[in-house]
């Protein structure tokens, strides 16, 4: 399994693609993006910037 460190300095397409193969929903968003507040344990939050995971979270 992939630690959520690990996505970060990735390009945005690699990051989701082994998220998801470890079962993660995945939300990719943009800084400044509007995201919900609520907390999803089977969700991962990938912040990108021109195509790089800037911030990966789980919620």
């Amino acid at each position: 399994m992939t630690a959520v460190e690990d996505l970060t300095d990735r390009p945005l397409d690699e990051a989701t693609s082994l998220a998801e193969a470890d079962g993660w929903q995945v939300r990719a968003y943009e800084p400044g993006g509007m995201l919900t507040m609520d907390f999803r344990e089977d969700r991962i939050n990938l912040e990108h910037e021109d195509g790089v995971v800037r911030r990966a979270w789980v919620g």
